[in-house]
């Protein structure tokens, strides 16, 4: 019996050491997947204002019959927003689509498209 307890090495075997490794992998997988969503959940406040913005120009330019484009920077929250409208007229009838884009990396939000007719 002394013999044994002599023979006997401390330490890890490269099989504990690999399962060691997945799970510290899943774990960081995880951790890495959770602070994407929270980025995410932020830019959803971002499409959420763009989209009052986008429906807020849409509504008024219906409204109006207005038929100008146009491409204006406008400021929500701290946050500036490009928009650009812009109208197809053709038989009486007229195109609006409203594009809402992050100003500083001009990634697109959101796009609206209606259409009315024209009083002739």
């Amino acid at each position: 019996m002394k013999r044994t307890l002599l023979t006997r090495q401390g330490g890890m075997t490269v099989v504990e050491i690999l399962i060691a490794s997945i799970i510290f992998m899943v774990g960081f997988s995880t951790l890495i997947l959770l602070m994407n969503s929270t980025l995410v959940k932020f830019s959803a406040r971002e499409i959420v204002q763009a989209d009052s913005l986008a429906e807020e120009i849409m509504t008024k330019s219906l409204a109006d019959r207005d038929t100008t484009s146009f491409d204006s920077t406008i400021e929500r929250g701290r946050v500036a927003y490009r928009v650009t409208r812009r109208s197809t007229v053709e038989e009486g009838l007229a195109g609006l689509s409203v594009t809402v884009y992050r100003a500083k990396q001009d990634r697109k939000l959101i796009e609206l498209y209606d259409a009315f007719v024209l009083r002739q």
